[in-house]
């Protein structure tokens, strides 16, 4: 479960959800601990279970890790996007410059 908070730690979109998720993962295995000691089972109906719940928890871990991968490649394109329209603006300033005193040379 440290494994799963850390990764919600770094999210910065969807934290609710995804701990909304963990939440019913750890009733699902307090369940499932309830169920192996009031019932009867055998041995392969528990490893089932157990097989079930390791799948579903991979399966959350890996979708959570995704999704921090996804934002933290947005915010890479954000920067290097927000870099591009700051060097644009540069260079129209430097041409806008040179052109006026170009003009200026003129007059």
């Amino acid at each position: 479960m440290d494994r799963f908070s850390e990764v919600i730690s770094g999210l910065k979109e969807g934290k609710q959800e995804m701990t909304k998720q963990i939440q019913d993962l750890e009733g699902t295995i307090d369940s499932l601990m309830i169920k192996i000691k009031s019932t009867i089972m055998t041995r392969m109906e528990i490893d089932h279970e157990f097989k079930a719940l390791v799948t579903r928890s991979e399966q959350l871990l890996t979708a959570m890790q995704n999704k921090k991968k996804e934002e933290e490649e947005r915010d890479r394109l954000k920067k290097i996007q927000e870099e591009m329209e700051r060097e644009k603006k540069r260079r129209d300033e430097e041409d806008q410059q040179r052109k006026q005193d170009e003009d200026d040379r003129r007059l």
